[in-house]
């Protein structure tokens, strides 16, 4: 096989790997089963600055939005002591009244709302475990970890985000929106949602106003009525990950640069990968953004493989210019052969120039105990400008001591 063949099955595979880790968000099946876990909040503390500048403390939200949820975020809320925290929500959506309720509360408090999951540190496999969640409700603070990347806040979560005063939707974090379903609730708490086909003359009028108080409450909110207008769009049974640029555009989130932690994640193929994912206002106008992301995996006892997914504007092609990585004096060239691919795990409808380097894993060890990476995009052409990308190492020295204990240097390589 030849090495250029080799290199393009390189850039595919770790593509793959990166779609098949984290699941195609760009148009998918809504999870429509009436009975799934409440809303559960708990307070959660991590890292300095783990939930953002100056934040180690904040409101977990996770779960479907239940009869009652409203309720008891406004209880849950209010005998706090102290400043109000940060709300970060993990949510696939419920009942849209609940969910509108909680957002006018945010609102009201002058709170800040966000898109994040969050992994207590004595339960990381939380989502089924029972013992996790008697702990959450337990009243404790939890020492747990902030990862945005593949957190997700659809549906109804969607309006309840929107009525913080401050949004914060991180990088890899995801928003889906889809048309409303009906839902009928009894008096003993069951709950069902007909097809649109089996509601009654009254329930049909009474769906007819629940969409229309959605749109006031949306302009309200001071969003843009197209997220409205692309939710109503979107089958009760689908969903649609909102780009970064609608994100921006509807109003949600619109801040010029953001950046995750440095995370480990567990791919089918890659049973520990480590991500940090990116966003990037560009242009004159600061109008359009760009998502890209960077991916390490094991190449040997003592290298790491490095995908670099460079997200390309609207008016961008892949091109040829010089891409290189840097930690205070040292510094490795990514290739500058690249392939332009589609990956709506990063952002929905976007081209992404994948490109493939490797490094020895003591230049990531290294580079986490400094201040910050470096990426720098020199175009060919010298009148063009050179972009520096400054980045976090946040979160990194954990990841890669576990990375390399993996693949098998011990977290203590000799070299590269």
């Amino acid at each position: 096989m030849g090495s250029a063949l080799r290199y393009r099955l390189s850039l595919l595979a770790v593509a793959v790997a990166m779609v098949m880790s984290l699941g195609a968000k760009a148009q998918e099946k809504a999870d429509v089963a009436p009975n799934r876990p409440p809303l559960l909040l708990y307070v959660a503390t991590g890292e300095a600055n783990a939930c953002g500048d100056g934040c180690s403390e904040w409101i977990a939200a996770e779960g479907a939005f239940d009869p009652g949820a409203a309720q008891r975020v406004r209880a849950f809320v209010r005998r706090l002591p102290g400043p109000k925290l940060p709300i970060f929500f993990q949510s696939i959506g419920g009942i849209q009244t609940e969910a509108l309720a909680v957002g006018r509360f945010l609102r009201e408090q002058g709170m800040t709302a966000g898109v994040a999951k969050t992994i207590p540190q004595t339960c990381p496999a939380a989502d089924k475990d029972e013992d996790c969640r008697s702990l959450k409700r337990s009243g404790q603070k939890l020492a747990a970890e902030f990862r945005s990347i593949d957190a997700s806040c659809n549906s109804a979560c969607v309006y309840a985000l929107i009525g913080a005063s401050v949004r914060d939707v991180p990088p890899g974090a995801h928003l889906g929106v889809h048309s409303s379903k009906f839902v009928r609730i009894f008096p003993d708490g069951h709950v069902n949602v007909p097809s649109l086909a089996r509601l009654s003359v009254g329930e049909k009028a009474r769906m007819m106003e629940a969409n229309a108080e959605v749109r006031r409450y949306v302009h309200d909110m001071g969003i843009d009525a197209g997220l409205f207008d692309a939710a109503m769009k979107v089958s009760p049974d689908q969903v649609h990950y909102l780009s970064r640029n609608e994100i921006a555009q509807f109003g949600i989130d619109t801040k010029d640069f953001e950046e995750s932690r440095w995370s480990l994640l567990a791919l089918p193929s890659q049973p520990v990968s480590v991500f940090k994912f990116i966003t990037q206002a560009r242009g004159a106008g600061k109008k359009d953004f760009r998502a890209s992301a960077i991916q390490l995996v094991c190449a040997g006892p003592t290298r790491i493989k490095i995908g670099y997914f460079r997200g390309l504007g609207s008016d961008e092609a892949a091109d040829p210019r010089a891409i290189t990585i840097s930690a205070g004096e040292r510094n490795f060239a990514l290739p500058r052969t690249a392939r332009t691919s589609k990956i709506d795990v990063i952002d929905t409808g976007a081209q992404f120039e994948v490109r493939v380097g490797y490094a020895g894993i003591e230049f990531f060890q290294t580079a986490a105990a400094g201040k910050s990476i470096d990426i720098t995009e020199a175009p060919v052409a010298p009148a063009e400008h050179t972009q520096v990308i400054t980045l976090s190492v946040a979160g990194l020295s954990h990841a890669i001591s576990v990375l390399g204990q993996h693949c098998g240097g011990g977290g203590n390589p000799r070299g590269g």
